[in-house]
C-alpha cells in the first residue's frame, strides 16, 4: 500500500524521482499513469490496473457500463516506465492537466493503491476541502508559553525525574 506526503522536484525534461518507499512496493517498472477528474495524475501499478481493467470490460460486457466507459478510461491513461533510479517522464500533455511544470515541485501522495501526483497549490485546496473527520484537530496550546518560563519566574520546582527521590533509585522494588 502506498502511505505517505512527499514534496518532489520536477527536472527541466519533465521527470519526477519516486521515494524509495514507493519505488520498493511498484515491484515493475511498468506503470500506468492516469489523469484523474480531480486534476491530479495516478501512477497505478500494472497488476492493480490490468485487475481494475478487467472489472470494467467485464461490466461492459454484462450491459451494467457503456462501451464509451472502456474508451473514456483508455483515452485518460498511459503506460510509463520507471527507470532504475526510480524516475519516469510526465509528457506535457499529463503535465499540462495536472499543472506540473518542469522545474517546479509536486506533492507526490500515497492513496493506498495508487500513488496521486498533485500541483502544490491544487493539493492545498483538495486538502481544506476534506470532511472535518479527516483533518488533524488543531489544537491552541496556549499554556506552551508558560513551558518556556523559568523556574525564577514561576517559582515552580520541577518534579524529580530520576533517583531515589522520584522512586527510580537503585535498590528499589
Amino acid at each position: 500500500m502506498f502511505v505517505g506526503d512527499f514534496e518532489r522536484s520536477v527536472d527541466a525534461n519533465g521527470r519526477i524521482t519516486l521515494p524509495s518507499i514507493f519505488r520498493d512496493l511498484l515491484n515493475d517498472t511498468a506503470c500506468y499513469l492516469t489523469r484523474d477528474l480531480r486534476g491530479c495524475l495516478a501512477v497505478t501499478p500494472r497488476a492493480d490496473f490490468d485487475e481494475q481493467s478487467r472489472v470494467i470490460i467485464d461490466q461492459v460486457n454484462r450491459g451494467e457500463l457503456p462501451a464509451t466507459v472502456k474508451q473514456a478510461v483508455g483515452s485518460i491513461t498511459n503506460s510509463i516506465s520507471v527507470d532504475r533510479q526510480g524516475r519516469f517522464t510526465i509528457d506535457e500533455l499529463n503535465r499540462k492537466h495536472a499543472g506540473v511544470r518542469p522545474g517546479g515541485t509536486i506533492r507526490m501522495v500515497g492513496a493506498l493503491n495508487t500513488i496521486e501526483i498533485w500541483r502544490e497549490s491544487r493539493y492545498s485546496v483538495v486538502e481544506d476541502e476534506k470532511p472535518a473527520e479527516f483533518k488533524p484537530r488543531q489544537w491552541d496550546d496556549e499554556d506552551d508559553e508558560d513551558a518556556d518560563r523559568t523556574e525564577e519566574q514561576t517559582g515552580a520546582v520541577e518534579p524529580a525525574t530520576a533517583g531515589p527521590a522520584a522512586g527510580g533509585g537503585v535498590g528499589d522494588e
